[in-house]
Formats: C-alpha cells, sequence, structure tokens
C-alpha cells in the first residue's frame, strides 16, 4: 500500500515500465519519452498511449498544432523533471505559453514550474508593452492561467497612476478583456479595503498616515505589516489624486492618542 501520493505515482509508473518508449511527433520533430514518465506526469497522454486508440498501436502521438517551441519544453520535462527554456526563449508570453500547454495535457507538475517562471521574470521593471502581451495570452486561456493573471494584476495595480491606464497597452486590453478590467478593479477595492476612517484611534498594528499631496486628510491602516504591493496605488479619499503606497508610507503620523475612543 502506498503511504502517499509519491509513493502512488512512483507505483503508477512501475506500472507502465513494461512498455516500450513512445514517440511525440510535432511537425518534423521527433522526440523520444519513456512511457512511465508519461505515466507519473500526464493522465490525458497516459490515456492516448494505454488505450485502444491510433497512438497506443502506433506507439506516437501527433502534437503538431502546438508549438514546436513549447512540446520540445514538454518532452524535456518529461525526461528530466526540469523546466529551463534557453534564454531566447525565457520571457513571459513563452511561460504563459508554457502554462497554457501544461494545463492541457494536465502535467501539473511542469505548470507549477511555468508559474514560478513567470513570477521570477515579472517586475516592476517589465514593460507595459511585453506585459500586456502576455495579458493578453493569459486572458485568452481563462482557467489554465488563473494564478499567472494574478501576478499581472498585481503588478499593474502597482505601477500607480490608475487613472492613466486607459490610455496605455494594458488598459487597451482591459478595453477588450472583460475579466482583465474586473480582477483590476477588484484588486483596487482589496488594497483599499484596508483603510479605516481617520477618525477611529489606530489599533496596535496600524499607524495613520497623511496624504502625499499635503491635503490635510489621514488614514488609518497596517500597511507595513499588510502587502503594500497589493494596494500599490491608493488614492486620497478627500483630494481624489491616487499615490503610490511608498509616499503613504513616508507620511506616517507620530501623535499622542489618549484622547481618542478605543475601539
Amino acid at each position: 500500500m502506498a503511504n502517499n501520493a509519491s509513493d502512488q505515482l512512483l507505483l503508477k509508473g512501475m506500472l507502465y515500465a513494461n512498455l516500450s518508449d513512445f514517440t511525440i511527433v510535432c511537425g518534423d520533430q521527433r522526440h523520444n519519452v519513456s512511457v512511465a514518465s508519461l505515466a507519473l506526469h500526464s493522465s490525458v497522454l497516459t490515456r492516448a498511449v494505454h488505450g485502444d486508440f491510433k497512438e497506443s498501436k502506433e506507439r506516437e502521438i501527433d502534437l503538431t498544432e502546438d508549438f514546436p517551441d513549447c512540446v520540445s519544453s514538454l518532452v524535456e520535462f518529461f525526461n528530466t523533471t526540469q523546466y529551463s527554456p534557453s534564454a531566447t526563449l525565457a520571457n513571459l508570453t513563452y511561460h504563459v505559453d508554457m502554462c497554457i500547454l501544461s494545463d492541457k495535457y494536465n502535467v501539473q507538475a511542469l505548470k507549477e514550474l511555468t508559474v514560478q517562471a513567470f513570477r521570477d521574470e515579472i517586475s516592476l521593471n517589465t514593460d507595459n508593452t511585453i506585459l500586456a502581451e502576455a495579458a493578453i495570452k493569459a486572458y485568452e486561456a481563462s482557467v489554465a492561467t488563473q494564478e499567472i493573471r494574478k501576478s499581472i494584476t498585481k503588478l499593474t495595480i502597482s505601477r500607480g497612476v490608475h487613472s492613466t491606464i486607459w490610455g496605455t497597452a494594458l488598459g487597451q486590453v482591459m478595453a477588450s478583456y472583460p475579466d482583465f478590467a474586473k480582477d483590476y478593479a477588484q484588486g483596487l477595492e482589496a488594497g483599499l479595503k484596508e483603510v479605516r476612517s481617520w477618525k477611529v484611534k489606530p489599533r496596535a498594528d496600524e499607524n495613520r498616515y497623511r496624504c502625499p499631496g499635503n491635503c490635510g486628510h489621514t488614514v488609518v491602516t497596517s500597511y507595513p505589516r499588510a502587502r503594500p504591493g497589493l494596494a500599490g496605488c491608493v488614492h486620497c479619499m478627500s483630494c481624489r489624486n491616487h499615490f503610490a503606497t511608498r509616499a503613504w508610507l513616508d507620511n506616517v503620523v507620530s501623535e499622542e492618542w489618549d484622547d481618542w475612543p478605543a475601539l
């Protein structure tokens, strides 16, 4: 009896170990893979090689409808359990393509690696146009790229002034993909919910911050312990201007609160 998921996967692979190697075809490329590896990593491809199908009889499957580079990376994972695309391929859109392919063939371990690679690649310095291209691919795939879409939304929010977002490449993508605009709006709302009334005494884990625009308005929040990048850019409820979270953090107010009512 297998004691854990890893043991179960190992046993499953052993059941197929007596089967001959298999071939994955993509255009003029032919890749040899182990059936045992397919059994360990892809339930979709395993059904193709272990059923009464053409693929099972011919000992090969044609994936020509997929991108050749992505198929090569898929085969590399089957043979090495590694995801290490070359420098010319390692970019945001390629990671999205690989995430979609991994989901298509239910290769969950590879999918996790592609999501992590996307998160490692993305940064505040990522060009808006490149991020927009990745967003298009991610939102066309919908469910398959849920985690990647979260990263795109978070970075978009952290970019800054939201009143001008619609004039950017990202804003154009939002106009074409309502789910992106919805995720963006919900992300902003999630950040703003951390801001509480200025008439409230801060709790032990909170501070009061003055509007960076010097309008006199203050807010109470736990930004240092929350996730500053989540809110990214917060608008002042008084002057209605948007300021980066860091600007708010630099305007912490030190006052005595003995006269303020406790919550």
